[in-house]
């Protein structure tokens, strides 16, 4: 089996599109068409759309590729791994999150440092409702963040699996440790056919 060398997979992720985390402590801080994330307790970031906003509900709407891991913390993620979940693991869906504290919710704003590098607000909702009722999801290949910013820059990429193949990379395991091996090459070869140019 090929393996995914450290130089080549830390030049991809390079090569993604620059952004940042941005702590969200206000309503104000969130618009349509924004790209969000939550930090989860199992380590993982679940990413978003934001379609609307009703500060005096304290509601956002959004729209996210979900598994049933995140409903469901006993079952989906293992074999969500490597295959797809078609009408079981996961669906693109638009639904509404109540947010009473924004400590708590650990609610974060993906902010690109090139706008050049997004579609408008408008059209990353449109691309998002495009989607909606799709069941393809795949932790490695086709995850909430692979859908968030194909929505927002037109590239399907996720910067939790690079980081994870490029760790994976540079440790040398024994079976069946070795197994994240292929997994990282998985991941590789997953963003790289994901990542297509926007059309401007």
């Amino acid at each position: 089996m090929n393996t995914v060398s450290f130089a080549s997979a830390v030049a991809d992720f390079y090569t993604l599109p620059r952004s940042h985390k941005e702590p969200v402590s206000e309503w104000s801080q969130l618009k349509r068409g924004d790209h969000i994330c939550w930090n989860r307790s199992l380590g993982y970031e679940h990413h978003a759309i934001v379609v609307s906003v009703d500060a005096s509900k304290r509601r956002l709407r959004v729209i996210e590729y979900g598994g049933n891991f995140d409903n469901n913390p006993g079952g989906g993620l293992a074999t969500s791994l490597l295959w797809s979940s078609s009408g079981t693991k996961g669906v693109v869906l638009e639904r509404e999150e109540e947010i009473e504290d924004f400590v708590e919710s650990h609610l974060f704003r993906i902010v690109y440092d090139d706008p050049e590098d997004c579609y408008e607000p408008e059209e990353v909702i449109e691309r998002a409702r495009s989607r909606i009722g799709e069941e393809e999801y795949n932790l490695i290949c086709k995850n909430c963040e692979h859908f968030a910013t194909w929505c927002k820059t037109g590239e399907s990429f996720s910067r939790q699996v690079k980081a994870a193949s490029v760790v994976a990379s540079t440790v040398p395991l024994p079976w069946p440790l070795g197994l994240f091996k292929g997994i990282a090459y998985t991941a590789h070869c997953c963003q790289n056919s994901n990542r297509i140019k926007r059309q401007t």
